[in-house]
């Protein structure tokens, strides 16, 4: 088991993190409150449940992975919220779009691997 911080998941996640932190404090102040605390508040459980994720084992861990799949779409349409009213710019978009691809990426393969790994315990 790796520590959280050296899983190319958990940098990529934290990467999302301060491109919406710093995408965020420019948002106008009543979609700052509405919709931009929500897209830092679902990045940041993401960041935590890669940290159970890593730690847990068994069914508990693919649990976790697929909770962590819920968040990111969750952060997906919020993203797509952000730019559809203009919150973020069309390359703020794209980048965030880019990075959130990488993570999914990265949780698909390990949602394979767990459910391997149970599956080959039986």
């Amino acid at each position: 088991m790796s520590k959280n911080q050296d899983l190319p998941i958990y940098k990529a996640t934290y990467d999302l993190m301060l491109s919406l932190m710093n995408y965020v404090k420019n948002m106008e102040k009543g979609y700052k409150q509405l919709i931009g605390n929500k897209l830092l508040d679902e990045c940041s459980e993401s960041i935590l449940m890669i940290y159970k994720a890593n730690y847990a084992r068994g069914k508990e861990r693919v649990n976790c992975i697929n909770l962590l799949k819920n968040k990111l779409e969750v952060l997906q349409l919020l993203i797509r919220l952000s730019k559809d009213l203009r919150l973020i710019s069309i390359k703020q978009f794209s980048n965030l779009i880019e990075i959130q691809d990488s993570i999914n990426k990265q949780i698909n393969g390990w949602l394979k691997y767990a459910k391997d790994t149970i599956e080959a315990k039986m």
